[in-house]
Formats: C-alpha cells, structure tokens, sequence
C-alpha cells in the first residue's frame, strides 16, 4: 500500500469513497436521506479541492494497485495549544480489517506532529460505537462533546484526544477488554508492527506488571502465537511479525 497526497482531481473520488464509508458506518443508525445530507455539506468538490490544496490541510490518500482505498485529513489548529485536528478519516467497505485505518492514522499524525501538534483529536459521531472504539484502541480518551447539524438535525459529535507524545509506554492509560471472561488491559501506546497491522501488549493488571499476550489490531482478536525468537502470529487472521532475534542451533 501506498500513500500520497490528494490532488483537486482527486475530489470525486474522495467524495464517492466517503459516501460508501458512511453507509457502512452509520447505517442503519442513520437514515440514507441523513447520510446523503452529510456528504452533501461536508464532502463537496470545493471543500476537498481546497483541502488538496492548503498548505495547512493535510489529506492523505491510501492507494492499493492504484485504487484509492481510504483518505484522512487533518489539520493544525491553535487552541491553548497547537491541536492536530483529524477532520475525516475513511477507509472503503470492501478494504477494512486490513489495518487501512490504522496505517491511514499513523501516517496522518506523523503529518501533523511535523507540523507542530502537541495533542491530537479525533471526531466521531456518538452513534457510531465502532469509530469510537477505533480512536480508543489507538490511545485516545473521550475528551468532550459537541452538536452538529446534519440536514436539519441535531446529532453529538464526540471528540477523542490524546497527546502527540505518546509513543512511550505509560503515556495513555490502558484500555480494558474482556478475553473470555476476564478483563485485560490494552497498551495502545505500545505497538508493534505487523504485516497487516499492529500488535499491541495485553496485561493482566493496570499497573503493566504482568503481560497475558498480545492484540491484533487487524481483527481485534487476543488469540496471538509468540515464538521463542520473538516472532509473533494471529491464529485468526494470519497477521504476523517476523522474530527479532535467531537461535544459533538453525544456522
């Protein structure tokens, strides 16, 4: 998969993508008229041509044998702090559970962090628990609310944060999650990298005293193989990371 930025003449495309990536995601906890509505006020060619061409926009493409997969957009905003705003964020149906999403993140926060951001923050609407979950699995807290008019109607738009310096473990709070029965925590500030998506550490005790295994981020599953030399797979969905050291004995 590669990335690069949008263009102008990119702007049906990305119009088309979020179309289909809001019905995905809001049907049927919104009608189609709501949705059209949404794309109508927020995706029109205008807005997304001036996003493709602001210096202080940032609208990323995921392309994938030369098909546009997914997009994101963000930008630098001065609140009582520099805030790297991520407006959109879209991945198409057919192309999600392959980590679009979270590579799409990553890459639109390295943007944003260059760009001076010390705090980033996402915006999902509060009917859409998978968006969400999604800003939660990568180290974001809900940090406020806000109305917004979508055809006429009033919906809540919940705005997710987190500092732009979290890469170091113990940086964001860990996230709970039940693994048959028992409740883990997930360190989402502490990835590592996977052919589809990241693996993120999963601890029996808040306190990261005691590690239980690992998540897949590609299909949200614990069920995760660690080999002696360090190599990690997802008996689920095949994700893995090759090992990181070699036992002499095979050489």
């Amino acid at each position: 998969m590669d990335f690069r930025a949008a263009r102008p003449s990119d702007a049906a495309t990305v119009r088309d993508l979020a179309a289909s990536s809001l019905s995905a995601s809001y049907a049927p906890a919104l009608d189609e008229a709501t949705i059209d509505a949404a794309v109508d006020s927020w995706y029109t060619r205008e807005r997304v041509e001036s996003a493709a061409r602001e210096d202080e926009s940032v609208l990323l493409l995921a392309v994938e044998d030369d098909a546009v997969v997914g997009f994101a957009k963000g930008v630098v905003v001065g609140r009582r702090e520099p805030v790297g705003e991520i407006h959109w964020l879209h991945v198409a149906p057919e192309h999600r559970g392959h980590g679009v999403g979270a590579r799409l993140l990553d890459r639109v926060e390295a943007e944003l962090r260059d760009a001076g951001a010390e705090r980033f923050a996402g915006f999902v609407l509060a009917v859409n628990d998978a968006g969400a979950a999604f800003y939660r699995r990568h180290g974001y807290a809900e940090t406020g609310s806000r109305d917004v008019d979508i055809g006429g109607d009033s919906f809540e738009e919940l705005e997710f944060g987190r500092r732009s310096d979290t890469d170091d473990p113990g940086a964001s709070p860990l996230q709970p999650l039940d693994v048959g029965g028992e409740t883990r925590y997930v360190a989402y500030d502490e990835r590592e990298p996977g052919s589809m998506a990241p693996f993120y550490p999963l601890y029996s005790d808040d306190a990261r005293a005691d590690q239980y295994g690992y998540l897949c981020d590609n299909c949200e599953s614990p069920d995760v193989a660690v080999d002696p030399m360090g190599g990690y797979e997802c008996n689920d969905c095949g994700n893995h990371r090759k090992p990181t050291r070699w036992d002499a004995a095979y050489l």
